[in-house]
């Protein structure tokens, strides 16, 4: 990836391109004109956006490579991304029996329908906020050590980089399950309102008894609209806790900073994102494929398998499914990197023309809009 970093990012966005015009000549085959209409406009939008932003690959191209050769000096930014989906999967299971506790005891007639709901509710946002909190925990020990990186670390000669850092890792980690774990909790919590809310929403559209059309479209509406808030607010949190994690600021201070970075440069930050995340989408994709082909091989030559479709079927999606996790945790390292990465040359590209101003140079030269304080 480092290497080949701008071949990627222009080949995963004509794979993008073709991939959309490719499903949209599936549903016009099959009949299904209006799905056919909508992704053909996609495919004729994500093929405008690559004509539009094909001068954006160079910064993108730039930041890639910076990302992955710091992801590289520091692997334990990948052990930090395990130990994060360690945490998620413990979580999950452990939320799973305490919600199968709640119905049990809702079926045994120990609680009424109504304080099941109500304890249904309250594990649903327990849930989502932890989780929320744990990703978001990864994400600012991530940022964290790439902007240790950025600030500190100091190109010689020969262009190698030394941090006087002995372990930015666990450095960055102490950070931010102390000092940022308030930002965290304060920034997941309005996320987890809001998925709460949604349940609440879709539980009530999804009620036997809920057959009035109007009462439908409404609440439709409300789910829509809720999440593009959590999208958006997802989103800005993104470069919030990347604030958080670089110098070490309160929600709403980096809140409020991060609408000032996305008043002058969102934009160029959505542009950027969406240059290096199509590449890690497409990645996911791949070596999600490459695993399940993996499997089926091997249950193929396996005499202990039966040879029936529901096995390869089951075997095929499990390998598929083990490889996009397993690349989500680069995916993710790599996205907190680009963030970070982002939000500190557009606050203080000074510090890396002090520090490193060979790259300072080479941005400079591929993007010089990005170095322009705000």
């Amino acid at each position: 990836m480092q290497r080949f970093a701008g071949t990627l990012i222009k080949i995963t966005l004509i794979m993008a391109i073709v991939m959309n015009f490719a499903v949209a000549a599936l549903f016009f085959i099959i009949g299904q004109f209006v799905v056919g209409i909508i992704m053909l406009v996609l495919a004729a939008l994500t093929a405008w956006a690559y004509w539009s932003w094909r001068f954006r690959i160079p910064f993108a191209k730039v930041v890639l490579k910076t990302v992955t050769s710091i992801t590289k000096k520091y692997p334990a930014t990948l052990g930090v991304g395990v130990i994060g989906l360690v945490v998620q999967i413990a979580f999950i299971v452990w939320w799973l029996f305490t919600l199968s506790g709640v119905y049990l005891l809702g079926n045994n007639q120990v609680l009424s329908n109504g304080a099941v709901y109500a304890l249904t509710v309250y594990c649903v946002f327990f849930f989502y906020w932890t989780s929320q909190v744990v990703g978001n925990a990864v994400h600012i020990t991530v940022s964290g050590v790439f902007a240790t990186y950025y600030f500190l670390g100091t190109a010689d000669a020969n262009g190698n980089v030394n941090v006087p850092v002995t372990n930015p890792t666990s450095a960055s980690a102490k950070r931010a399950l102390t000092t940022g774990l308030g930002p965290n909790c304060y920034g997941s919590l309005l996320i987890a309102i809001i998925q709460t809310l949604k349940f609440i929403v879709n539980s009530a559209r999804n009620n036997d008894g809920n057959d009035n059309v109007a009462i439908q479209i409404i609440l439709c509406c409300i789910a829509c609209i809720l999440s593009l808030f959590q999208d958006l607010l997802e989103y800005f949190n993104k470069y919030a806790f990347a604030q958080v994690a670089i110098y070490g600021k309160d929600y709403c201070t980096a809140a409020k900073d991060t609408w000032e970075l996305a008043k002058s440069r969102g934009i160029d930050a959505v542009i950027n994102d969406n240059l290096i995340g199509n590449v890690l989408g497409m990645g996911c994709l791949m070596i999600g494929v490459i695993t399940g082909a993996i499997a089926l091989a091997y249950m193929k030559i396996s005499p202990s398998v039966p040879n029936e479709w529901p096995n390869y079927l089951v075997v095929g999606l499990i390998g598929f499914f083990v490889g996009i996790v397993e690349f989500s945790v680069l995916s993710g390292v790599i996205d907190s990197g680009v963030t970070t990465t982002f939000v500190c040359l557009a606050e203080d590209p000074q510090a890396l023309l002090n520090t490193k101003p060979e790259l300072f140079n080479k941005v400079r030269e591929v993007y010089p809009q990005v170095l322009l304080s705000f």
